[in-house]
Parts: structure tokens; sequence; C-alpha cells
């Protein structure tokens, strides 16, 4: 299925735009006040469910890492590198002003691959984000469906939906 490039960008702005008010906190606490639990930098997520190559889900893994690490960085160019390039521009302006806002960690949990064909892939992952800054957003986990696909031989972030979301704080 081939979108255009125009609704494919579209649609990831809309799928960031939902996600960031999804995790927005409406509430009227004080953010100094919030208890902030310390983050641990996991060394190893292991890659688990429906592999079918081993190299391509270790590869969109990394991926996936790279994109959290540029997110806890502030590296809007880092970030977008990892999406497919329809999405790139749209997204970045977006990222920059969040990234402008908002202080936040994120840490990958799991990395279960639901689906793996030859050049797409669909990865269920448990991630967790925390809030570092003075703005108000609240901690918490959520399940990740990364689509990923191959763009010129490499692996890409194609979407991203969140799902089942906790919150820690």
């Amino acid at each position: 299925m081939k979108l255009k490039p125009f609704l494919l960008r579209f649609a990831l702005a809309a799928l960031l735009m939902g996600g960031i008010l999804l995790y927005l906190n409406f509430n009227d606490k004080d953010p100094a006040e919030a208890v902030i639990e310390p983050t641990t930098e996991k060394t190893t997520v292991e890659i688990t469910g429906a592999v079918a190559d081993k190299a391509d889900a270790a590869a969109c893994l990394e991926v996936l890492k790279a994109n959290l690490a540029a997110a806890n960085n502030e590296d809007s160019a880092a970030y977008v590198d990892t999406l497919v390039a329809a999405a790139r521009q749209a997204t970045q302006k977006e990222m920059d002003a969040f990234f402008a806002d908002y202080d936040l960690s994120h840490e990958l949990e799991s990395f279960n691959v639901v689906k793996q064909d030859t050049d797409s892939m669909l990865v269920e992952a448990q991630q967790k984000t925390v809030n570092r800054g003075k703005q108000k957003y609240r901690n918490h986990f959520t399940q990740a469906h990364h689509t990923f696909v191959k763009e010129d031989g490499a692996w890409k972030i194609q979407e991203t939906n969140m799902t089942n979301t906790e919150f820690i704080d």
C-alpha cells in the first residue's frame, strides 16, 4: 500500500501530536513537587516474538534505541534520521518545539516482534518515560507499536502508535 507523501506526513504528524497530547499532564500538581523515580539505563533488551530474520530484527532494535537516545539528547536531527524520509521535515519542526518545552527521559523496556516480512516489521515495545524538567508531563509506561520499513536499504520507523499507557506518578 503506497500513500502519497503528503498523506504520510500528515498521518505521522497527527500521530505524533496525538501522542503528545495524550501524555501532557492537565492536573493541578506542581511539577516541582512530583516524585521522579530514577531511571537506570537497561544494558540489554532481548528481542522476542515472531523473529524470522535475527539480523533485521537486531537492526530495527538499534534504530529504535537510536530514536530514543536522540529524544533523550533532544537532538531532533538525529531523531528524524530514524524516520522515513517523508516524515522528516514536518516531524523535525514538531520535535524542535517539543524539545524546547520538555525535558524527558525515555527507556526501552522490551522489544517484541509481532510480524516480520522482508521489507517491513511490526514491533511491540514497552517504553518508560520520565519527566526530568519543570513543565507538567506525567511519568508513564506505554506500549508502543512501531512499524519499520526498509528505505534505501536501511530500516526506518514509518509509524508509531502508543497504547496501554500506565501513569506512574
